[in-house]
């Protein structure tokens, strides 16, 4: 699988980007590696192939809410303790299919996540930043240029997580932002005001 920060218009301009390719086979992995590598296109490899396809796709749910985020008007601060936290939570959800921690941390995690959530070209941040404007879904939905990848996603992950009851409080709100079950102010108050935790337990370091 072959994942990262990667805007198909920037790879046709020739803007030096990493990817990374996952597969059980390394050699398989290595081979595409020295295939698609060149001067302005550099890939990674490694074998956690799950952690690699969890992150490509909760990445966009996260990409909604730093968007949404943006479109109430919160700065930067508000939209990098999502997608730091946001992270976290995607972390937790890879653990829990049997991918590997440090994978979030990598390009197919943080990296392509911050590129997502970020980045103009973004659909599922646009999406976002539109819906907390005041457009409805439906709207949004006719004039995108291409799939909001994200909606799904967050559809399927938030009843998984709810069934097997996965700690995902980020998630939980985005969710009820995009369906209008949750406001504004009462997103802030869940968010901000839970039982306070540490970062990390030693057991996750």
């Amino acid at each position: 699988m072959l994942s990262g920060p990667s805007f198909a218009e920037e790879i046709i301009k020739n803007n030096p980007t990493a990817v990374v390719v996952a597969s059980e086979n390394h050699d398989a992995a290595v081979l595409i590696q020295k295939t698609l590598s060149n001067k302005y296109y550099r890939v990674y490899t490694q074998q956690d192939v799950i952690g690699v396809e969890i992150a490509g796709a909760l990445k966009n749910v996260y990409a909604l809410g730093a968007g949404i985020v943006e479109g109430f008007g919160y700065g930067y601060n508000t939209k990098t303790a999502i997608i730091a936290r946001g992270s976290k939570e995607i972390q937790t959800f890879a653990i829990h299919y049997g991918g590997l921690p440090h994978t979030i941390f990598g390009l197919a995690g943080i990296g392509d996540l911050m590129l997502t959530a970020y980045g103009e070209c973004s659909r599922n941040r646009t999406f976002g930043y539109r819906l907390a404007k005041g457009e409805s879904t439906e709207t949004i939905l006719k004039s995108s240029k291409g799939v909001v990848e994200g909606l799904p996603t967050l559809q399927v992950v938030y009843e998984y997580a709810q069934e097997h009851k996965i700690f995902m409080p980020i998630l939980e709100v985005i969710y009820g932002l995009v369906k209008g079950t949750v406001t504004k102010d009462e997103a802030v108050e869940k968010l901000m005001n839970r039982e306070l935790e540490a970062e990390f337990s030693f057991a996750q370091i």
